[in-house]
């Protein structure tokens, strides 16, 4: 039986060496990881009630259509991206959704809007960049 064993520890040890070295591998590779950075801008801020503005975004995928949400304290607008010529991220990585119309019905409702830009096929609708704009 010791035998036995005797021909199966080098088999161990070098599965043992092999997982070690495969864990051990993201550490010694300093952990490199990629990562994107979306971004967003909404101009002009401020906007004049009932004028347009645009939202426009950098470093999407190529390709992806984008939803913009726009939201203030009373409300939150849906901006379907599919329905504007600029809601395709271009090869460059960009989107430019505009003319947008700025209608604010209630004078409380003025002030500061926040922007959430979302893949527009995400069902979870994770915001991949936001910015904000003010309506006077």
């Amino acid at each position: 039986m010791s035998s036995h064993l005797y021909r199966k520890s080098p088999l161990l040890a070098v599965g043992a060496l092999a997982i070690s070295a495969l864990a051990a591998s993201p550490a010694l590779a300093g952990g490199t990881r990629i990562t994107t950075t979306y971004k967003c801008a909404a101009a002009p801020s401020p906007v004049t009630n009932a004028a347009t503005y645009t939202v426009s975004g950098s470093g999407f995928p190529p390709g992806m259509v984008v939803n913009v949400y726009i939201k203030d304290k009373i409300a939150t607008w849906i901006i379907n991206g599919s329905l504007y010529a600029g809601g395709t991220v271009a090869a460059d990585g960009t989107f430019r959704l505009s003319p947008i119309v700025s209608t604010v019905y209630y004078p409380s409702n003025l002030g500061t809007k926040s922007v959430s830009v979302v893949n527009a096929y995400d069902r979870r609708t994770t915001t991949l960049a936001t910015c904000t704009f003010s309506v006077q």
